[in-house]
């Protein structure tokens, strides 16, 4: 898909929607120094533009719509993207923008990678960073999809089924994460929660008025690190409890509340072999992880993508994964913050990725 498309309709627009296209062209521009620099960059911008492709593929993801808005502003943030090049870098992105060189896609989905070093220029990279919010809430579109898909023949929306973006011809979920913040992550491992929050909370006070408030706590919500740690700190592995008159075996006790707890998100067959391992073990991070595997092998599966492609604006930095092993292979650069067990928000209940 090429950007160019966009404007064909403009061969079909009048008078004033063309001076006005153009002003904005003119006002992008106007760093150059060199009047007739700017005046042959203006022209090759502009006709670089009128003839590419991507108007189509957005049409279709409008329901067949387009406005002249929404058509002057990907074309504003476009040209935005490229003040402060000089000529050379200009028609160089152009030439690479002509013949589908802007971004690597072999390199885009490899393992880990530098994510400015797959397109063909820092221009490139810097009109892809401008368009990375365009687009984003239309028709469920996330951060860098439009903008990937602007800048390559081989990238395109997907008609059907699932996966954001199609690289290559492999069905790509995209997570990206555009703040410096960790905790403001990349997107989580799942879109529609089985559960409420009512639900879980119910679960929660139905095991302390069985047991004494035993494991009652102070806020309305909370993560599964920290649940574990409750666990941990409350009912320790191997050893008993008395409640009231009576003594029981916290691994039972851990069991008890962890089934339904994690088996309402999960489901009961991978809800039991969890809960299992919370009621055996200490381990706080092996359980998370293959928690985290769980839910990421659930959503692979629910959803039909092939890959995931998870990149980070501020670390530089793109993560692709397509399975178990190469998930668990990118916790070295993948943080995973954990889910909540009882949420404050539905969505809450799925892990959310990060890279710091």
């Amino acid at each position: 898909m090429r950007l160019g498309e966009l404007f064909e309709e403009l061969d079909n627009a009048n008078e004033m929607d063309l001076s006005t296209i153009k002003g904005k062209i003119i006002s992008t521009v106007q760093s150059l120094d060199n009047s007739k620099q700017s005046a042959s960059i203006l022209a090759r911008v502009h006709n670089t533009l009128r003839h590419s492709s991507i108007i189509q593929d957005i049409q279709a993801n409008l329901g067949g719509g387009m406005s002249e808005k929404f058509i002057g502003e990907i074309s504003q943030i476009i040209f935005n993207g490229l003040a402060g090049f000089n000529e050379e870098n200009i028609n160089n992105f152009l030439n690479d923008l002509e013949d589908d060189k802007v971004i690597n896609t072999k390199a885009l989905l490899s393992p880990q990678v530098q994510l400015s070093s797959v397109f063909s220029s820092a221009a490139g990279y810097k009109v892809f960073k401008a368009l990375i919010k365009f687009g984003i809430d239309i028709n469920r579109k996330g951060p860098g999809e439009f903008g990937l898909a602007t800048l390559s023949n081989r990238i395109a929306f997907p008609k059907s089924g699932g996966g954001d973006l199609i690289i290559d011809g492999s069905l790509v979920e995209i997570k990206s994460a555009l703040s410096a913040d960790a905790g403001r992550g990349g997107g989580r491992l799942g879109h529609q929660p089985p559960v409420t929050v009512e639900a879980q909370r119910q679960v929660f006070d139905a095991f302390n008025q069985k047991y004494n408030n035993i494991m009652e706590i102070s806020t309305k919500s909370i993560s599964a690190g920290k649940y574990i740690d409750l666990l941990n700190s409350r009912l320790p592995v191997g050893q008993k409890t008395t409640i009231g008159n009576k003594e029981y075996n916290n691994n039972s006790l851990r069991y008890e509340l962890s089934l339904p707890l994690i088996s309402n998100i999960i489901g009961s067959s991978d809800g039991k072999r969890i809960a299992t391992m919370i009621s055996k073990s200490n381990d706080r991070e092996t359980t998370l992880n293959e928690y985290y595997v769980t839910q990421f092998k659930q959503y692979k599966a629910g959803s039909n993508w092939d890959r995931m492609l998870f990149f980070d604006l501020t670390a530089d930095i793109a993560i692709s994964v397509s399975n178990e092993n190469e998930f668990r292979s990118a916790f070295e650069h993948i943080k995973v913050l954990p889910p909540s067990i009882v949420p404050t928000q539905p969505n809450e209940v799925f892990a959310q990725l990060s890279l710091r």
